[in-house]
């Protein structure tokens, strides 16, 4: 039969145990990088907000500028607005073209 002691030594390696998977899945997205479009406001901005706690670079891809680049703020270092109107195909070029320029890896869209 296990004392006090034994209990609480057993209870703080199942603790130190939990916090190290924790922050192993913290950074399991880290140097990945996703485009998520319409990631100003709603599920895209919540997915968003959840890789990017995850480690991974986030590109906002948003129509509305002033929305993105709140949202960039907001979220942090690992985000980056970029304009994109879906409904309009020189913006789609555009958009293209900067991430080829650029040489942006993408790991998810």
């Amino acid at each position: 039969m296990e004392n006090g002691l034994e209990r609480i030594q057993k209870l703080d390696a199942k603790l130190e145990e939990a916090e190290l998977k924790y922050l192993e899945s913290k950074n399991k997205l880290k140097g990945k990088t996703a485009i998520i479009t319409g990631a100003n406001s709603g599920i895209g901005y919540e997915l968003a907000k959840k890789l990017v706690s995850e480690g991974c670079e986030v590109i906002l891809a948003c129509r509305n500028k002033e929305k993105g680049l709140f949202a960039e703020k907001n979220l942090g270092e690992n985000s980056k607005f970029m304009d994109l109107d879906l409904s309009d195909y020189e913006s789609i070029d555009d958009f293209s073209n900067n991430l080829i320029n650029k040489k942006v890896k993408k790991n998810y869209l």
